[in-house]
């Protein structure tokens, strides 16, 4: 260990405050197991877990008992083997000696840069009963990467970009859904438009200038491509890679085979085999890119058999790619409001369901194997055919589930509807989503 790069670190995070921030709706209760904070890169886990300090500190607990590891900062980088933390600890209490408690709370950032981190982990767990947070921007933090030494020792969170709520309050902007005025109807929607077509990443929604922001998700996407994909896990492909992203982001929000989009590529004369294309594919879904929904049956069989629906993990990829499309934007948002609740409740699952005549359903959300809600989402209902479309499917799905409910998100309708006999709520997103 590098003491002299460690201890400069140590000094300069406990003098230095923490960064101005607008507070996360993620809660972290007390447990014994290990917490994992797991999402993409910047979406902002380390400023959650500065909430998380934040928070004790308030609680009267010193900052001399936090313990900030980024161990992908230059100080620590390599600077500290996975045997040391016994040696990094009584460095610690050398420059914070204990008073009436040895305790410290450990905060680990991007762990993945240390080898053998789970060992350390295990250890401090192990020999001093530290609560202790970490940080992942792979979903495999939990399940390839992971040794057996931590399975059943951890509580996973998933982070998201800002949900609406989360990008009003970054905005300083409070909006009561039920006491609108004229103006703060307009104002509003005017903020739903940014948040449909910039997306929720906080770096982007702190900024004002349309360049910025489409500069940082173009910097978000490279980071995607060259640090998590081509460098994370070797890839030597980068024209497929690119290419698959490019395809991905034109088709969010669409049914599409795998195997068919293999066979596509290979027919524009890319020279790629199957389980490599296949495992791009789930390199994307790991680090959070891309999300991945099956549709719905009774039949477990049925379902991992069927043609998955791709989502983006931001709506702003799409604006990236100068993709105007309202729908596609909406039902994306729409989707990971869903599945934030889905990871606070994980007996929900998301999936979309098609009848027997082709007519899809956008989401099916079930509890376990029971299927309680079907959500068709579209921009605008004024267009009859659209109206119709949308009502047939989610009827269609109600006869073969009566106890369902059914529901469409809209931009800005606000109706209940009594189509073929059956009562539809149709709801604004910014009123569903607050």
């Amino acid at each position: 260990m590098d003491q002299d790069a460690v201890k400069r670190y140590i000094l300069d995070f406990n003098k230095r405050p923490f960064p101005p921030r607008y507070p996360r709706d993620y809660t972290f209760p007390q447990t014994q197991k290990i917490n994992v904070i797991i999402g993409s890169r910047r979406v902002g886990k380390t400023f959650l877990l500065f909430q998380v300090m934040n928070e004790l500190i308030l609680q009267k607990i010193p900052k001399e008992k936090l313990l900030y590891l980024n161990l992908e900062h230059p100080l620590l980088f390599q600077k500290i083997k996975y045997d040391e933390m016994h040696l990094l600890l009584e460095l610690y209490w050398s420059l914070f000696p204990p008073s009436k408690s040895n305790q410290v709370i450990f905060f680990i950032d991007e762990p993945q840069a240390m080898v053998n981190w789970e060992i350390a982990v295990r250890s401090l767990q192990d020999d001093y009963q530290f609560p202790i947070f970490i940080t992942g921007s792979s979903s495999k933090l939990l399940s390839k990467e992971i040794s057996t030494i931590l399975r059943g020792r951890t509580l996973t969170t998933w982070v998201l970009p800002l949900s609406f709520k989360e990008f009003l309050r970054f905005k300083e902007k409070e909006i009561d859904p039920d006491r609108l005025t004229t103006q703060g109807k307009a104002e509003l929607l005017y903020l739903l438009n940014e948040y449909l077509f910039y997306g929720g990443y906080p770096e982007v929604v702190q900024q004002n200038e349309p360049a910025i922001k489409l500069r940082i998700m173009r910097d978000l996407l490279d980071l995607t491509i060259f640090r998590d994909i081509i460098q994370r896990f070797s890839v030597r492909n980068i024209t497929i890679v690119q290419q698959l992203i490019d395809f991905l982001v034109s088709n969010t929000a669409k049914v599409m085979s795998v195997n068919k989009m293999f066979n596509q590529f290979k027919s524009q004369g890319y020279d790629i085999n199957k389980n490599v294309f296949y495992e791009y594919i789930d390199m994307l879904s790991d680090i959070s890119f891309i999300h991945i929904i099956n549709k719905f049956s009774t039949n477990l069989r049925e379902i991992n058999s069927s043609a998955p629906k791709f989502y983006l993990n931001d709506p702003g990829f799409l604006s990236l790619y100068s993709i105007d499309a309202p729908t596609t934007q909406l039902e994306l948002q729409t989707f990971l409001h869903l599945i934030r609740k889905c990871h606070i409740n994980p007996s929900y699952k998301v999936y979309y369901w098609k009848s027997k005549e082709n007519w899809e359903v956008d989401f099916l959300i079930a509890e376990g194997t029971k299927p309680i809600n079907a959500i068709q989402v579209s921009y605008s209902l004024k267009n009859s055919e659209t109206k119709t479309r949308e009502f047939r499917s989610l009827i269609r799905c109600k006869e073969e589930y009566p106890d369902i409910s059914v529901q469409v998100i809209t931009y800005d309708t606000d109706a209940e509807e009594n189509f073929e006999g059956t009562k539809i709520s149709c709801v604004p997103f910014w009123k569903w989503a607050l």
